[in-house]
């Protein structure tokens, strides 16, 4: 039976999964963001930033973008298999909504307005807090459990 061979690059329901090579490719085209876009949501990560993960030719950026109730929305990426919380400088749009906002991690965020939020001057939009853990339960990266923080769940 011959070897079956592994897909490393796809685009699923809500996860992109490009190549080192690809990633370079793309960048060549887009100088200053590399956009991710699910449904109706885009998030733009900074083609610098992501040039710097120096990923090999056979290694695969993967970008999760994950609806949650009402507008909310759990972003996830990972590099060569490793889980990457910071993402400097992105940019995260609700087309519907017009609204855009600048971030630094991945987790869970909704449009900026949408809850109650305290004027205080030029803060910058934080994370909406999350009462969810998130946990991969593919190798694959293709899915994504958030539970509840407050169940001592373990996944095996």
């Amino acid at each position: 039976m011959p070897a079956r061979k592994r897909q490393i690059e796809q685009v699923g329901s809500n996860r992109i999964s490009l190549s080192g090579k690809r990633l370079r490719l793309i960048a060549e085209s887009n100088p200053n963001y590399v956009p991710f876009t699910y449904d109706n949501i885009t998030l733009e990560i900074p083609t610098n930033y992501l040039l710097s993960l120096n990923l090999k030719d056979n290694e695969v950026l993967m970008v999760s973008i994950v609806p949650g109730s009402g507008k909310e929305v759990t972003l996830a990426v990972r590099a060569a298999g490793k889980v990457l919380t910071n993402i400097p400088n992105s940019r995260l749009t609700w087309k519907q909504e017009h609204k855009t906002r600048t971030i630094d991690k991945t987790g869970v965020y909704k449009p900026p307005g949408s809850a109650k939020q305290k004027s205080s001057g030029q803060k910058k939009p934080r994370a909406s807090s999350c009462n969810y853990r998130c946990h991969y339960v593919s190798s694959d990266f293709d899915r994504l459990l958030c539970l509840p923080q407050k169940r001592k769940e373990t996944l095996r």
